[in-house]
C-alpha cells in the first residue's frame, strides 16, 4: 500500500512539474503563437476545444474601425527607383527565382564560412535585422546595444564586414546612397568603373541621391566625359537588391489589451477579443478515469486550459499595475512615460522577475495612439525628461505631413521639438530620424 501510494506521489510531483513548464511556455507566447499552439493541441486532444469563432481577431470594443498600426513604424523608404536604373532582369513570374528569401541566401553563404561563436551571432543578428530593402536600419553601435553589448564591437565590425561580402553586392548598407556606392566600389576592383568615375559618384551621392536624378541636365555642372561616364555607369547598378528573392513571410502583430481612458478619469483595461484562444474541456472526468489510456490526455487538456487562465491573469494584473503607473502616457503620449522596471511591477505584484518577464515578451498593448509593445511601459529607472520614443514619435507624424519639395531640416526640427517643449540637440535629432530608418531631407525631397 505504502508503495502505491508513493508511486501515486510520485507521477503527481512529475504531472504537476510538467504542468508548470507548460503554464511558463503559454505565459511567453505571443497571441499568434497561442492560438496556433491551441489548435495544434485541439487537433490532437479529444478532450480539448478551440472555440473558433471567438479566437478570430477583434478590434476593441469600444474603438471600432481603430486603425490597428504601430504608433512607432519607421518612416517606409521613398526610392524605390532611381531615374536611368534599369528594371530587374528576374522575370516576376518565374517562380525558381522567387523561392528563396534574402535571409535565408545570406545563412547559406554563412555555411561555407568558418566563424568564431560571437561573430557568428552578430552576424545572424544583422541579417535578421535588415529591413525589405536589404539595408540595416540602425548604426552598428546602436544595433549592438539593442542586440548583445557583450558580443565585444571588433565581433559586430567584423560581422559587418562579412556580410557587406555577401551576394547581393550592397548588402548590409546604412542607405540607399551608400547600397550603391558599396557596388562602384566593387566594380571598380573589377576594373569596370575608372577611379575617376567612381570617385565623382561617391560625392554625387555622398548627401542623397537627387545628384543622379540631374545627370541628364546638361547643365548638370560636370564634364562631358565624366558625366557620359556616370551614365553609363548607372545601368550596371541594382537599386533594388532584393526584387529577385521571395518576400519573408509576414508578421502580423496582434494587440493583446485595449487600454481605454475613461472621461471621467482612470482607465479600463480588456482583453481583446482574439487575443486569448477560447479554450475548453469537451469531455467528462469520468471517461478518462475509466480509461487509462485516455487519462494522460485528460490531464494535458486540464493543464493546458489553466495555464491559458492563469496567462490571462498575469498578463491584465501587470497591464493594469504599469498602466496605472502610466495613466499620463495614456493621456498625452509617449513623452509623458515615467521611469519603471519589470522588477518593480515582480515586487508590487508578488510575482517572480522572471514571470514578468515572460509575460511582457512579444505582448502589445492598443490605446487611443496606437498599438504598442507592452515593454513600452517599462522604460527604465534613471530617465528624465522626453523619451527617445516620444521625439522619434513627433518626428515621423511631422516628416510624414511634410511637403515632398521641401522637406524638414533637422534644423527646423529641433526648433519644432523645442517649441513642443522638448529640449534637444540638432545632432540628437539627427540620430534619433538615422536610427527611426527616416531618410535625411536631401533623401526624402521629391522632384517632379
Amino acid at each position: 500500500m505504502l508503495g502505491l501510494d508513493l508511486s501515486a506521489s510520485q507521477r503527481l510531483q512529475t504531472t504537476l512539474s510538467q504542468s508548470q513548464q507548460q503554464s511558463l511556455r503559454v505565459l511567453q507566447m505571443s497571441a499568434a503563437e497561442l492560438r496556433d499552439e491551441a489548435e495544434r493541441l485541439a487537433a490532437e486532444n479529444p478532450f480539448l476545444e478551440v472555440d473558433a469563432e471567438a479566437a478570430e481577431p477583434s478590434d476593441a470594443p469600444s474603438e471600432e474601425g481603430l486603425a490597428l498600426e504601430r504608433a512607432d513604424v519607421p518612416l517606409d523608404r521613398l526610392y524605390d527607383r532611381w531615374p536611368g536604373a534599369e528594371e530587374s532582369s528576374a522575370d516576376p513570374w518565374d517562380a525558381s527565382a522567387r523561392e528563396e528569401t534574402l535571409s535565408e541566401h545570406l545563412r547559406a553563404q554563412m555555411g561555407f564560412l568558418s566563424l568564431a561563436d560571437d561573430t557568428r551571432a552578430a552576424l545572424l543578428y544583422l541579417i535578421d535585422a535588415l529591413d525589405e530593402h536589404g539595408l540595416l536600419p540602425a548604426p552598428l553601435d546602436v544595433l549592438r546595444k539593442e542586440a548583445n553589448e557583450r558580443i565585444a564591437p571588433d565581433d559586430w565590425r567584423r560581422a559587418l564586414e562579412i556580410l557587406r561580402s555577401f551576394d547581393p553586392t550592397g548588402v548590409g548598407a546604412f542607405s540607399r546612397g551608400e547600397m550603391l556606392r558599396l557596388q562602384v566600389d566593387e566594380l571598380q576592383k573589377e576594373g569596370e568603373v575608372a577611379p575617376q568615375t567612381a570617385e565623382a559618384f561617391r560625392r554625387l551621392t555622398e548627401s542623397g541621391l537627387e545628384g543622379l536624378a540631374g545627370l541628364r541636365a546638361p547643365s548638370c555642372g560636370l564634364p562631358s566625359d565624366l558625366r557620359d561616364d556616370l551614365l553609363a555607369l548607372l545601368p550596371k547598378l541594382q537599386p533594388n537588391i532584393t526584387s529577385d528573392f521571395a518576400e519573408a513571410p509576414v508578421q502580423y502583430v496582434r494587440p493583446d489589451v485595449w487600454v481605454e481612458t475613461l472621461p471621467e478619469g482612470g482607465l479600463r483595461f480588456t482583453l481583446l477579443r482574439g487575443a486569448e484562444p477560447v479554450v475548453s474541456l469537451v469531455q467528462s472526468d469520468e471517461r478518462a478515469a475509466r480509461d487509462e489510456n485516455l487519462r494522460e490526455l485528460w490531464q494535458e487538456a486540464k493543464a493546458f486550459v489553466r495555464a491559458v487562465e492563469a496567462r490571462k491573469e498575469t498578463l491584465l494584473r501587470i497591464v493594469r499595475f504599469a498602466g496605472m503607473r502610466q495613466e499620463a502616457f495614456f493621456r498625452r503620449g509617449p513623452e509623458a512615460l515615467v521611469p519603471l522596471t519589470q522588477q518593480e511591477a515582480a515586487a508590487a505584484l508578488g510575482l517572480a522577475d522572471s514571470t514578468v518577464s515572460r509575460t511582457v515578451t512579444s505582448k502589445y498593448f492598443r490605446c487611443a495612439h496606437g498599438t504598442y509593445e507592452l515593454q513600452t511601459l517599462f522604460p527604465g529607472p534613471g530617465q528624465s525628461g522626453p523619451s527617445r520614443e516620444a521625439i522619434v514619435e513627433r518626428i515621423y507624424g511631422w516628416v510624414k505631413n511634410e511637403d515632398p519639395a521641401h522637406p524638414l531640416s533637422d534644423t527646423k526640427l529641433t526648433a519644432m521639438l523645442t517649441e513642443a517643449g522638448f529640449d534637444v540637440a540638432r545632432r540628437t535629432v539627427a540620430k534619433y530620424r538615422t536610427e527611426a530608418g527616416i531618410p535625411s531631407p536631401s533623401e526624402r525631397r521629391r522632384k517632379d
